[in-house]
């Protein structure tokens, strides 16, 4: 047996379909299907159970799942456990990010991690929260940073800081005063992204509790075509500060954090909770967290709070 074939069972274990669970392991689907045939070959017992609906793993096949979790969860401990002997932190670490997270904390945790752990590699990849966290579920990254609640029996979650929503208008149509209320803005023209959008849920979450009805005139996800309307005075939109920054480079707008009530989003640090770390993440999870703290002295503190 091949640690990757056990991983190829537990992939198929988890979504019940080999395209879906060979797209998650970043492999082709005749790759997987090889990976299967010859574990089901070289145990000479039926793995998987073909149907209509999918593919499901034999009774064979759900025994052998479980002790693959056992036995790549010790691998990885053992790993980590050897390569902690050595003097200075080393390896490989990859990093998941949310676009948001990224532009807050990317380029500054790159610059000091890089420089405080020289034998350590870091890897960046970007991609939504919701695919980052499938990614650190399925092994494909070591640490995430995110913005949103998360809740997972598997992930411990530490929240770092909550950033606050803000209203964004053309110069010179936002009201001219520090912050604004949810109540203020409601009856003018909003241009906000899809229901499914996080940052629209906490919107339309704050906008309930008081019992109000926002005027959306237009809805889009790409925040560069909101941008470009709200600076042609067709409306208002709600974003998160961590592009305020970006905005100001952008154009000129009139940006007020929203209060009464505020809506706020955490930045989360998680990481999977059955899996020992090695010395290097460790270190990296200290260096954000220190990082974060020194952050916060240049953040605008109406808009962001430190949880730490």
């Amino acid at each position: 047996m091949e640690l990757k074939q056990l991983r190829a069972l537990i992939a198929v274990e988890r979504w019940s379909n080999i395209t879906r669970a060979a797209e998650q392991l970043g492999i082709s689907q005749p790759a997987l299907g090889m990976q299967l045939s010859a574990l089901e070959e070289a145990l000479g017992v039926k793995l998987l159970e073909r149907h209509s609906r999918g593919v499901h793993l034999s009774t064979a096949g759900r025994h052998l799942a479980s002790r693959a979790k056992e036995i790549l969860s010790l691998t990885d401990r053992v790993r980590i456990e050897v390569m902690d002997m050595a003097e200075r932190p080393h390896g490989t670490i990859r990093v998941g990010m949310s676009p948001s997270a990224s532009l807050l904390l990317a380029m500054d945790l790159i610059t000091v991690a890089s420089a405080a752990m020289p034998d350590v590699k870091l890897k960046f990849v970007e991609n939504s929260s919701a695919v980052t966290l499938e990614w650190l579920d399925l092994n494909r990254i070591d640490l995430a940073f995110v913005f949103g609640t998360v809740r997972h029996k598997t992930f411990d979650a530490q929240i770092l800081l909550n950033e606050r929503l803000c209203y964004v208008a053309a110069s010179g149509d936002a009201p001219n005063y520090r912050s604004i209320t949810l109540s203020e803005i409601a009856s003018g023209n909003m241009i906000l992204p899809g229901g499914s959008d996080s940052v629209r849920q906490a919107i339309d979450r704050a906008a309930s509790s008081l019992g109000l009805t926002l005027n959306i005139l237009f809805e889009m996800q790409s925040i560069h075509t909101a941008i470009d309307f709200v600076a042609r005075r067709y409306g208002a939109t709600i974003l998160p500060a961590a592009l305020i920054k970006r905005l100001r480079v952008m154009g000129d707008f009139d940006v007020r954090p929203i209060i009464e009530p505020d809506i706020v989003r955490p930045l989360s640090m998680v990481h999977t909770r059955d899996r020992e770390l090695s010395k290097a993440e460790r270190q990296l999870i200290s260096i954000s967290r220190k990082l974060i703290r020194e952050k916060q002295k240049s953040l605008e503190p109406s808009w962001y709070t430190l949880t730490l």
